[in-house]
């Protein structure tokens, strides 16, 4: 093969790589309302390891608000990133097989909008459970196993936030 068909065949897969990228990337964003709800379920998700660390590693809340604050916002932007990634390849998968299950309703646009209303908060409850069993899950493993020996805060702040970006590679890699 010549340098100038590599150089053309390569360009022609840049253009193809840019129309699927155009394509998806509107799709993929959440809406405001999806990132209310993403990120206040990850802050809540997020007071249950400073109770754990509080109460079982007696780490002071008040000695170390800072520290609780910054990592818990920190750690609830990276995992609301999972529970969207989760919730629109579910999402996806479960739109593709509903409709050809349901070939002919394309006309019906009330129920075509009931279904897929019905599919994005099953889709949502189902990523917050799944991303939640697995933050709490590895934390619990990194806090109580890996860096037991480990000063409190330090445990709290490596524990948690390894968990939440082992949680949205995951999820990334759910794409």
């Amino acid at each position: 093969m010549s340098k100038a068909a590599k150089q053309a065949e390569k360009e022609a897969q840049d253009k193809r790589d840019e129309k699927l990228l155009k394509q998806y990337a509107p799709k993929h964003r959440p809406n405001r309302e999806q990132i209310y709800t993403y990120v206040g379920a990850a802050f809540l998700l997020n007071l249950v390891p400073v109770y754990l660390f509080s109460s079982i590693f007696g780490v002071e809340i008040r000695e170390n608000f800072l520290l609780f604050l910054v990592t818990a916002a920190l750690n609830a932007l990276i995992i609301a990133v999972g529970y969207h990634n989760i919730a629109y390849a579910v999402r996806s998968r479960l739109n593709a097989r509903r409709e050809a299950l349901a070939p002919g309703s394309s006309g019906n646009e009330k129920k075509n909008s009931n279904r897929s209303r019905a599919t994005n908060n099953e889709t949502l409850a189902f990523s917050i459970l799944y991303n939640n069993a697995l933050f709490l899950a590895s934390t619990v493993f990194l806090a109580f196993f890996v860096f037991k020996n480990s000063a409190a805060p330090y445990n709290y702040v490596v524990s948690t936030t390894a968990s939440a970006t082992a949680l949205s590679l995951f999820a990334s890699l759910a794409l």
